[in-house]
Order: C-alpha cells, then sequence, then structure tokens
C-alpha cells in the first residue's frame, strides 16, 4: 500500500507540472519556478507567523498568495523593463531571499522553514494524511489536492489556454488582450503558484524544477505542434518519474533525487536521439 500511495503521487505531481512545463518553456519562464522557490520565503515565514503551523490551510492560502503576488510582479516587470528575464529574476530572488533569511532569524529560528516548506519537500510524510475511501487506506490528503489541481489545469488547457500560447510565439500579442482576456492570464498565474506550492512541500525545489523543465524540453525535439507537445510532455514526465520511483525502491535511495537524475539523462538521450538518429538532414 506504501508503494501505491507514493507512485500515486509522484504521478499527480509529475502530471501537474507537466501541465505548465511546456507554457513555461515557449515563453522562456522556466527560471520563474527558480524566483519563486527562492522569492516565497518571506511569505512563508509571515504564513508560519500567523498559522503557526506548517500544515494548516492558512499557511497553504497565505504562501499561494504571496507567489501569485510574486509572479504577477515579475511579470510586469517582464513586460516594462528593457533588462533581460535572466537578470530581473537574478536580482529578484535573490533580494527575496535574503529578506526571507533574514525574518527567519528574527521570528522563526528554531523552525526549519525552508527545508522542510522549500528545499526539500516531504514526499514520505505525505503517507501519515491517509484517507479511507471506499475501503482503500492508501489514498492520502496530497492525493486529493493534487487530483483537484491536475482537473483545473485539463480544464484550464482544454478553455483558456489559447491566449497564453500565442504570446509565447507573439511577444507583442498580449498587449493587445482585453481584460477579459488577461484575466485568463492572470488566472493561469494563480494556478502555477497553486501548482508550485504544493509541489515545493510535497517533492521539494530540486525534483519541482526539474519536472517543470525537462518534460516540455524533451517534447519540443519530437513535437509538431502544441497539442502534441503538451502530450508528450505528460508522457515524458510520467514515464520518467515511475521509472525512477521503482530504481529507487529497488536501491532504497532518494525518490526525488533519483527522478532529477534520470531526467537530466532521459534529456541527453533525447537530444543524442534527435540530432544523430533522427535528423532529416
Amino acid at each position: 500500500m506504501i508503494y501505491i500511495s507514493l507512485f500515486l503521487t509522484v504521478l499527480l505531481s509529475s502530471v501537474s507540472l507537466a501541465f505548465v512545463s511546456p507554457v513555461m518553456v515557449l515563453r522562456k519562464e522556466s527560471m520563474v519556478v527558480d524566483a519563486i522557490s527562492h522569492s516565497v520565503l518571506p511569505g512563508i515565514v509571515f504564513a508560519y507567523l500567523l498559522s503557526g503551523s506548517l500544515n494548516s490551510f492558512l499557511f497553504d492560502f497565505m504562501s499561494i498568495f504571496f507567489t501569485f503576488f510574486i509572479t504577477l510582479f515579475l511579470n510586469y516587470l517582464f513586460k516594462n523593463l528593457t533588462l533581460s528575464k535572466e537578470s530581473i529574476i537574478g536580482l529578484v530572488y535573490s533580494f527575496l531571499f535574503s529578506v526571507g533569511i533574514i525574518f527567519i532569524n528574527f521570528f522563526a529560528r528554531d523552525v526549519h522553514l525552508d527545508a522542510d516548506a522549500v528545499l526539500f519537500g516531504q514526499l514520505e510524510y505525505t503517507l501519515f494524511d491517509t484517507i479511507n475511501l471506499f475501503g482503500f487506506s492508501f489514498f492520502t490528503l496530497a492525493h486529493f489536492k493534487l487530483f483537484f489541481i491536475v482537473t483545473l489545469l485539463a480544464l484550464w488547457y482544454k478553455f483558456l489556454s489559447r491566449d497564453l500560447i500565442l504570446s509565447a510565439f507573439d511577444k507583442s500579442y498580449i498587449s493587445f488582450l482585453s481584460g477579459s482576456r488577461k484575466f485568463f492570464e492572470y488566472f493561469y498565474y494563480l494556478l502555477l503558484s497553486i501548482i508550485l506550492i504544493q509541489s515545493f512541500k510535497i517533492m521539494g525545489v530540486v525534483l519541482v524544477l526539474s519536472l517543470a523543465v525537462v518534460p516540455a524540453m524533451i517534447a519540443k525535439l519530437f513535437a509538431k505542434n502544441v497539442d502534441r507537445l503538451f502530450r508528450l510532455s505528460i508522457f515524458f514526465s510520467v514515464f520518467s518519474s515511475l521509472i525512477s520511483v521503482v530504481i529507487a525502491f529497488i536501491f532504497d535511495i532518494s525518490i526525488t533525487g533519483t527522478i532529477a537524475f534520470l531526467n537530466l539523462l532521459f534529456l541527453i538521450f533525447a537530444v543524442v536521439l534527435k540530432n544523430y538518429f533522427l535528423n532529416e538532414k
């Protein structure tokens, strides 16, 4: 039952991140995940001070709200400054991360907020929040949160993603969108904030960065259109994650570290396969 529960957690996490991976890769915003992982630290400290717990609804809500604010702020800077996105991300996340460290030293010195809530995740600890459903005891609270997120993402992709995807190919397109259309972009950033906060807590920053970038990079090598890009991104993410979980179980090693490591190997293999064996030239 433990293995089934972990498999399901990794599967749902992989699918949720694979949905947003193509958008971030196409819009050249992959490092936004890294920026948020560092910038959200002040928000996590405030959320902990208000809620008094790392696992309360208020902690999740405050963390998501702060993350959403950071994504909107970064998006505003991307559009209004002539600096490159990499430069803006470096400036913002280094400043906010340092603010978070200062806040931890003053207000939460004895609580490992950075490790528990951001850096390492708590994949194995999700097993303790089990829910008995239809006689099965391997379902956890994380499963229901992730299933809800995946459902929202599927609906978003089906009905609301078109303008956001088009803006990746025409940078001036997004500036001509009406107010109601821009709402769809904000809704995407809200979804992204929810996904990242939940994923950081479950999988940790290292794995989230890998799953948010690598699947779409591999899929982009073989996809001929956007729909196939999304489908291949989900396929590669799920395939890599599940194979990695099996290997981690066999050798009794870190699941998150194994997935991140194998993702890079799969990316290298895909590049070699594309350039040297499937190159039409």
